[in-house]
């Protein structure tokens, strides 16, 4: 997961950097940048089913001839890569909690410092100690 959020935030700086450097974007490029969007999006709407209704925006409306596309194309764009980012964070904030939940559950299950449970320090120390 956080491959896949660290991918979709680079490519939201490529394309916000596309954005300065060109008023209407050439074509092959812009189709570069939407390409690797979705072959992201369809990797992580196989991963996580609350994604599968999600749509992209018509990039083709800012279609600009000339093998060009107007700037909003891009700002659509980024607007559809933060969807994922936003998600992919906002998941990762749910699942911490679990984690802390699965380790008091292992330490009572051992019998593991049973008289120390109602000490947050102990207990995030032995968290540190098993994620360094």
């Amino acid at each position: 997961m956080q491959k896949a959020l660290a991918k979709l935030k680079v490519l939201k700086d490529r394309t916000k950097s596309v954005q300065e450097l060109h008023n209407t974007v050439p074509e092959d490029i812009f189709y570069s940048l939407r390409d690797q969007f979705y072959l992201e999006m369809d990797k992580l709407k196989a991963e996580h089913k609350e994604l599968q209704d999600f749509s992209p925006q018509n990039y083709e409306q800012f279609y600009a001839q000339h093998q060009s596309y107007y700037r909003w194309a891009t700002r659509a764009l980024v607007a559809d890569i933060d969807y994922f980012i936003n998600f992919l964070k906002d998941i990762e904030n749910i699942q911490l909690p679990n984690v802390s939940v699965l380790m008091k559950a292992f330490i009572l299950r051992d019998n593991i410092l049973m008289p120390y449970l109602n000490s947050m320090k102990l207990f995030q120390l032995l968290l540190m100690k098993l994620y360094l």
